[in-house]
């Protein structure tokens, strides 16, 4: 199973190794965009009123229990990653849908 995450101009996919890989860059560069131990999803984040809220597990985002939208669609939920060494969380670009398949 992966995971897709869309933004407006580009689509991460998530392995099941929790890595991600971007196809767009694999179809301009042959060997960028990959999936790698060096970029890898942790987790989700949810944040209120500037504070953290929530932390959901991967365990969580597998399962679908992220709570990636709120109801006027705008984001609730942030990817947590491992991006070569450290450990951020994407708040740009911003999702605009999450596929499971």
């Amino acid at each position: 199973m992966n995971i897709q995450f869309v933004t407006y101009d580009e689509t991460y996919i998530i392995n099941d190794l929790n890595q991600f890989s971007r196809p767009k860059l694999t179809a301009q560069y042959s060997n960028v965009g990959l999936p790698s131990n060096d970029w890898a999803m942790t987790g989700a984040i949810e944040y209120k009123f500037g504070n953290v809220f929530k932390e959901y597990s991967m365990e969580d985002v597998w399962d679908k229990k992220v709570p990636w939208f709120y109801k006027n669609g705008k984001q609730r939920c942030f990817v947590v990653q491992y991006d070569h060494g450290f450990k951020t969380v994407m708040i740009s670009p911003k999702l605009v849908d999450v596929r499971h398949y």
